[in-house]
């Protein structure tokens, strides 16, 4: 993950949260610009990489990209009730952007 580090996330209506074991983030989805899934080598794993408007900062270390690696494996269905506002992409439109 970047910043680096194990951090558990967690998602909320308009914002996600990361909490670590020294900091904690929260970045709103608005904040969101680009959005990609890519295969991981052959570990069964994939990375989501977020890329973000304005920049998370770590310390003095601006982070421009929320890098997530998670297991292949493991699938969840998700059901977002929350409707896009006029004028507003929806957040699958943002990832598949």
């Amino acid at each position: 993950m970047v910043p680096r580090g194990k951090f558990s996330v967690s998602f909320y209506g308009k914002q996600i949260s990361l909490h670590g074991s020294t900091y904690s983030y929260k970045v709103l989805y608005s904040n969101f610009e680009r959005g990609f899934i890519l295969p991981l080598g052959g570990q069964g794993e994939v990375v989501i990489v977020l890329a973000l408007k304005s920049k998370v900062t770590l310390g003095r270390v601006p982070h421009g990209f929320l890098v997530l690696q998670v297991p292949r494996q493991k699938r969840a269905e998700v059901e977002i009730n929350r409707k896009a506002a006029r004028g507003e992409l929806d957040l699958a439109e943002r990832l598949e952007g």
